[in-house]
């Protein structure tokens, strides 16, 4: 997929643009309304709401020789498509594109979920390597079911692997802040940001904004150097209405304004010129009709356990390996055939997704536009969704975006479209940490590095 728009811009900014103040007008304000609720943190002097506060491994302090380390800022836009740069004006994310890199998409992992997509980007892991397999999983080694609108599971830290890049940040002595990201909210590898929270729908984007500023405007030693941001809008006016909606537009240009107000804000302090923006999102968005959804009929396999739905499907098998190939034939023979179902331990090796027991014996993997569901006797068959992601992503309106910007980020490279698993070792050599072995390759990104 080729972007013309993308590949020519005939208004460049400058090298420090993005950087310099936008507009003169004094001290820098926090909006006046409200602001969101504390943060987790170990800082002493921060509120912590209800319960106990949680010590980060700083100790909400870097350690000395992290000070010259420049700011990173990784900002995902949940469900923004690709093509959106295309079909929507987006004057925010043009001007940050004049200063740096874009890629044509960002690949997600399969499959192309919300969690699995989010924790790929920031431990440069597979699905199969982390763990995080889906939005709703089921370990059959705990025997337990994780599923992400449950608090007490999001929180739990056995459920994720590899080390997040604020976890690595946290390890090596280096101050980290979240803002909604997958994983932020449990101590994974040993560490959580020191700067937190639990995640609300109701905090709006202007008050994300403005906390990331205050973390910023911080005093050097307790700053943060590493931050991300989380915004749902665009995907959530994807699912509700399709991406050509004027509602995904609508949404477009809400988050573009948040962006805005980060740029600004970020222009203003007298350390603006050291902050890098990663600007990702995990997955595109595409119509899924309800008369393309197929039923799997489990009725008569009791030892089967249907996980997930939609564009993706696990099904867990208790019993022999006799037990596991009926059911594969079974549920096989009642798909049609341009839907894949494989056993797990004859998966391709390019879903990158085999290596761990949660992704079930039997993965039914549909092509994009199909859906499946699980056929429950007794109950009307409730239709599939009219627009969703998840598919492997082998068309690009299921990729993501790529836009960084900074300091360290040569300016004017466009790319080819990349894979999210090669973002994180960017990461770590944007800020100067070390990296843990991941799936991803760092000579993918790491030219885009200046000194």
């Amino acid at each position: 997929m080729t972007s013309t728009r993308r590949l020519r811009h005939d208004a460049p900014l400058g090298r420090t643009a993005l950087l310099r103040p936008l507009i003169v007008v004094g001290v820098w304000l926090l909006a006046a309304c409200s602001g969101p609720p504390a943060p987790r943190s170990g800082a002493p002097e921060t509120a912590f709401g209800d319960g106990p506060p949680i010590t980060s491994p700083t100790g909400g302090v870097n350690e000395v020789r992290h000070l010259p380390a420049e700011y990173l800022v990784l900002v995902s836009f949940d469900g923004f498509r690709a093509d959106y740069f295309d079909l929507y004006d987006t004057p925010t994310f043009d001007r940050v594109i004049d200063e740096g890199v874009w890629a044509e998409g960002l690949i997600p992992p399969y499959p192309s979920l919300t969690f699995p997509g989010h924790y790929t980007i920031a431990t440069g892991l597979w699905p199969g390597s982390h763990g995080l397999v889906g939005n709703a999983i089921y370990d059959p080694i705990q025997d337990r079911e994780y599923y992400y609108r449950n608090s007490e599971d999001v929180t739990d830290g056995s459920w994720y692997g590899g080390e997040p890049i604020w976890s690595t940040a946290e390890n090596q002595g280096m101050v980290s802040a979240s803002y909604f990201w997958v994983g932020t909210e449990a101590e994974i590898a040993g560490a959580r940001p020191t700067y937190w929270y639990p995640y609300d729908g109701s905090v709006t984007g202007e008050q994300k904004v403005d906390r990331v500023l205050e973390w910023l405007s911080l005093p050097e030693a307790r700053r943060p150097h590493v931050i991300t941001l989380y915004f749902p809008d665009v995907d959530g006016a994807g699912h509700g209405n399709g991406p050509l909606s004027a509602e995904v537009e609508a949404a477009v240009t809400r988050v573009d304004g948040y962006l805005d107000r980060l740029v600004r804000g970020i222009s203003r302090l007298p350390h603006g010129e050291r902050v890098n923006l990663v600007l990702v999102s995990d997955h595109g968005m595409a119509e899924a009709p309800p008369s393309e959804t197929e039923l799997i009929d489990l009725s008569a396999h009791p030892s089967a356990r249907f996980v997930g739905g939609g564009a993706t499907a696990a099904i867990h098998v208790e019993g022999d390996a006799g037990e596991v190939e009926r059911v594969f034939e079974s549920v096989r023979g009642q798909l049609s055939s341009d839907i894949d179902v494989y056993l797990r331990s004859e998966a391709p090796r390019e879903l990158h997704i085999a290596g761990t027991a949660r992704a079930g014996d039997i993965l039914v993997v549909p092509p994009i536009g199909v859906t499946v569901a699980l056929l429950r006797p007794g109950l009307e068959p409730r239709g599939g969704p009219r627009w969703t992601h998840g598919w492997f992503p082998d068309d690009p309106i299921m990729y993501g975006i790529f836009v960084a910007a900074g300091p360290r980020i040569t300016e004017g490279a466009r790319l080819r479209a990349i894979r999210a698993v090669d973002v994180y070792p960017f990461l770590t050599e944007l800020v100067g940490l070390e990296s843990p072995e991941v799936d991803g390759d760092p000579s993918v990104l790491g030219g885009l590095i200046t000194n």
